[in-house]
């Protein structure tokens, strides 16, 4: 019903209250005559009727049409009766009634049309939908312009119309008008509404139970919310999936074991039955199967090779283009019994290019949606760049293995060597005299320098290879079982109860340091090596020699790998920087000092700090 305050339609009540002021007037007649007769009768009451159904229904002409009836009700007992007193008293206590009934009337009535007119506005123009829904038969009584469109009906429509006419799930909807029975109201029930086209929205539903027991539900299409967050599980899903193969793929130790956590984590997303790898040979001429699930032996001999440079494989393999069959056409292919039917052929890509391709088969149709092909080939992408990586370490390997055997053929074969010439050359040195001795004693250095040399990079290579193991190590033992090397130097040591914590390679810090002294300082150098507490938990030891000292530009330096002294017997920068390696290992730091503050040419101390046991 649409109410308005200016124009109104011709209803019903309308005529009926046309008939009460007809009534009236004939109550007047027959009041007027009961006057003549010098009584005033209880018709009075009657014109109560008219008062109270104009001040309702026109609220505004209500107190109007309540004075002038009270006028004339006066002007009848005071033309008729004016010498009775109490007809007079009367009359006027009538007149005052019907006014302020009158005006009582017109007010509520008025409140009351306010408050429709308010509760019509947002009726009718609430961005939400309304419905207006009997309580027992759950039929609608009323649906506002929203409701209506939410679900393609006119509102005229769906007045009448049971509710269940567009609740998708009538299950759901029991639910719903139960739990509002015992609940009185509910607020934020998600629900499905059918559509007029057949089609599907999901609203939330907010309802209450009025007093006159009808329902009125609010409803507002979440329909794109719950597409966006179908959409935001979806690529969380998309992600999981993803980040849990290149997990998988990541940590395989081999490009086989690779291959097939990868085949097994995507067959086992897609719900498949059968899938292959195959990678790439010769340019991209041959595609050779590298590892497969699921297809039968009796299968693969003829499946072990495909032309990759050929259709329709050239397109994946060459092109780098996915190639989806929802349903293939001849039967399928024979890698499965039954046929395969459904066929998703995902290049393995990397920056380089492709390196292979997953084929992924299925024995009944299946329809590819689009976020399943952007997973797949998200997919391989990951595979193919983790492919590519493992055939680069394989190859790294390969050629770090070849590295290594050419310097265990070093370090054992050409050690022996230098064994066997340096018992040749010591031979010499004692049996030849003057010139060819001389010539002997360098050749002896020469092979010297030569096994050092290998012994220098076995360490190096034990250094890289193994992880320091650390133990307590005695280092007077240490000191003194290097210090037996060199019989005919000078080399002082004081005892001092010291322990450190080391591994296997500490002698060679004390052997690259006294030679260093006694090569630098030739036969008139002192060597002497001291050991002291540096706080609670280092040794600090020092290793000082007379000989021509450090400079200044240097001392920073000299540890670095390959540099090289200045003197004409510095050698190829290596013991040093295998020396500062070590120490660094064990947790410590090495540096260098003149053993005369500010007097290089006095000779040079290097100092280094060791970990004590704790």
């Amino acid at each position: 019903m649409n109410i308005g305050q200016d124009k109104h339609l011709w209803t019903f009540w309308d005529f009926v209250l046309i008939g009460l002021v007809l009534l009236s007037v004939f109550i007047a007649n027959i009041f007027i005559y009961v006057l003549y007769q010098g009584t005033v009768f209880v018709l009075t009451n009657f014109f109560y009727i008219p008062v109270i159904f104009a001040a309702f229904q026109y609220p505004k002409r209500g107190i109007f049409v309540s004075s002038s009836l009270a006028l004339i009700f006066f002007g009848v007992i005071y033309t008729f009766l004016p010498s009775d007193p109490t007809a007079i008293t009367s009359g006027t206590m009538q007149f005052y009634v019907f006014v302020a009934v009158g005006t009582m009337v017109s007010h509520l009535s008025n409140e009351l049309r306010e408050q429709e007119l308010r509760y019509r506005g947002i009726f009718d123009h609430s961005e939400a939908g309304v419905f207006l829904i009997d309580r027992k038969d759950h039929h609608i009584v009323e649906a506002n312009e929203q409701s209506a469109v939410l679900v393609g009906h006119s509102r005229s429509d769906l007045a009448g119309k049971d509710i269940g006419t567009v609740w998708y799930d009538s299950t759901d909807m029991e639910n719903f008008f139960g739990r509002l029975s015992k609940e009185y109201a509910i607020s934020g029930y998600e629900t499905r509404f059918h559509t007029r086209d057949g089609g599907v929205r999901w609203v939330l539903i907010s309802a209450a139970i009025l007093e006159d027991w009808e329902i009125v539900c609010t409803v507002v299409d979440i329909s794109e919310r719950k597409q966006t967050e179908r959409e935001v599980i979806r690529r969380n899903r998309e992600l999981a999936i993803i980040n849990q193969i290149g997990t998988a793929i990541s940590t395989a130790p081999t490009l086989e074991e690779l291959q097939k956590v990868a085949l097994e984590k995507t067959l086992g997303f897609m719900d498949f039955d059968v899938g292959a790898i195959y990678l790439v040979q010769n340019g991209v001429k041959l595609a050779e199967l590298s590892h497969q699930q699921g297809i039968p032996e009796q299968a693969l001999a003829r499946i072990r090779e495909l032309p990759a440079d050929s259709p329709p494989y050239s397109r994946t393999f060459v092109e780098g283009v996915p190639i989806y069959y929802q349903e293939m056409p001849a039967g399928g292919m024979d890698w499965a019994r039954p046929p395969v039917v459904s066929l998703a052929m995902v290049p393995l890509v990397t920056n380089a290019g492709v390196v292979g391709a997953m084929f992924l088969g299925n024995t009944e149709p299946y329809q590819f949606h689009e976020g399943d092909a952007a997973i797949l080939e998200h997919i391989g992408k990951e595979v193919g760049n983790a492919i590519a990586k493992a055939r680069l370490q394989r190859q790294l390997q390969e050629k770090i293995d070849e590295a290594n055997l050419y310097i265990d053929i070093m370090t054992h074969d050409i050690h022996n060597a230098n064994t066997i010439s340096m018992g040749y050359a010591e031979i010499l040195t004692e049996i030849l005299k003057d010139e060819p001795k001389t010539f002997a004693n360098k050749l002896l250095s020469s092979v010297i320098q030569s096994s050092s040399i290998i012994d220098n990079v076995a360490t190096i290579r034990r250094i890289h290879a193994e992880r320091p193991v650390l133990r307590v190590k005695n280092l007077d033992e240490v000191v003194r079982e290097e210090i037996l090397h060199y019989p005919g130097a000078e080399i002082s040591y004081r005892p001092t109860g010291f322990s450190v914590l080391a591994d296997d390679l500490i002698p060679v810090i004390f052997r690259n340091l006294i030679s260093n002294a006694i090569k630098f300082g030739e036969q008139r150098a002192k060597v002497e090596i001291s050991a002291t507490a540096a706080g609670k938990d280092e040794i600090e030891v020092a290793v000082a020699d007379t000989g021509p000292g450090i400079s200044d530009d240097l001392k920073g330096v000299i540890f670095a790998r390959f540099q090289r002294g200045k003197g004409k017997k510095s050698g190829k920068g290596l013991g040093l920087y295998i020396t500062r390696i070590i120490i660094e290992r064990y947790g410590g730091r090495i540096w260098a000092e003149d053993r005369v503050p500010g007097r290089p040419d006095q000779g040079a101390v290097i100092r280094f700090r060791l970990k004590k046991p704790a």
